[in-house]
């Protein structure tokens, strides 16, 4: 049997083109869940957005991506799920419903006074 932590003997997750951190958790019924940040850009482009996959034999097949959040939506990313002891899943992630780009700095440390950097904003 090839060594499935070698990557040339991997199957691969379906995406929209653009993926990741898909994270799996086994399900109560054993099948695995997949959440993960696709789009058919590149990261950062319009249409990141948030899905789901499943498959009940092992990752041989999974079934077709199923939007938490849709790619004509604000952005979604960095998908993360939890799994409670009853089974239910939570799937938490970031979401850009303001449609921040740039934050004015506070210090003249950043040219033109702008920073593209926001993931401390806390929105």
């Amino acid at each position: 049997m090839p060594d499935p932590k070698n990557i040339e003997n991997g199957l691969e997750i379906p995406s929209e083109g653009y993926c990741d951190q898909p994270y799996v958790v086994k399900l109560t019924d054993g099948d695995w869940l997949c959440l993960m940040t696709t789009g058919t850009g590149k990261e950062g482009d319009s249409g990141q957005h948030i899905v789901a996959t499943r498959t009940d034999d092992r990752g041989q097949t999974w079934s077709e991506l199923v939007d938490i959040e849709p790619a004509d939506g604000p952005e979604a990313s960095w998908v993360m799920p939890l799994i409670t002891p009853s089974g239910r899943v939570y799937a938490f992630y970031t979401y850009n419903a303001a449609n921040v780009r740039e934050v004015i700095a506070d210090t003249d440390v950043y040219s033109e006074g702008k920073t593209s950097r926001v993931d401390t904003l806390g929105e």
